[in-house]
């Protein structure tokens, strides 16, 4: 992190608190300081093509519905790094959403880069989507780190040396977190499947 970002998330961890307090001009504040970070984390969600018909390649659209979710939230957001993640699953979120809309309409099935890596290593099927984010969860509540790498990497479209540096590890941690994460995440899900 830059001394230009460190600046505006210290300024964002002073507003949300007067933004929780009613203070329009500090919500206001905190949208202008946040945009960059939340489109850089839209871009790279947006790296995969079936989204950019709803939501453009600058992350522009998909930052504005967020943003739109995210002020009722205000609320329960104490610091700028937490802003940044309830955004980023926010985000998801809209895209899922976007993808069952889509799938719901052409009749067809979209996978997700996690799907696609799951489904090279045995594991798909229709409700794929749902278990898979199910079992995140549940890895989440044992690995949080190694959740996150899996959302990093699979879902939000960043590279492993893009990962390993938001996660501020090496790339071979991030490689190794990653790995016992799929695994973690085969098993999980093939046990859906036999139960």
């Amino acid at each position: 992190m830059n001394n230009t970002q460190t600046a505006a998330f210290a300024e964002v961890d002073d507003l949300l608190d007067k933004a929780r307090h009613g203070d329009n001009a500090a919500l206001e504040r905190i949208w202008v300081l946040m945009q960059p970070e939340l489109k850089a984390v839209a871009r790279a969600l947006l790296r995969n093509e079936q989204h950019r018909t709803a939501y453009g390649t600058t992350g522009s659209g998909l930052v504005s519905e967020l943003w739109i979710r995210l002020v009722p939230a205000i609320d329960t957001i104490t610091t700028s790094r937490g802003l940044l993640a309830c955004g980023r699953e926010a985000m998801k979120n809209i895209l899922i959403d976007y993808s069952r809309y889509r799938n719901a309409q052409r009749r067809a099935h979209i996978r997700t880069p996690l799907e696609d890596a799951l489904f090279h290593v045995g594991i798909a099927g229709d409700d794929v989507l749902e278990n898979v984010m199910s079992a995140i969860e549940a890895l989440r509540k044992q690995h949080p780190r190694h959740a996150e790498a899996v959302e990093l990497y699979y879902i939000d479209g960043f590279t492993q040396t893009e990962g390993a540096r938001q996660l501020e590890v090496s790339r071979s941690d991030f490689q190794r977190m990653l790995a016992m994460a799929v695994g973690f995440l085969k098993s999980r899900l093939n046990g859906a499947k036999a139960g």
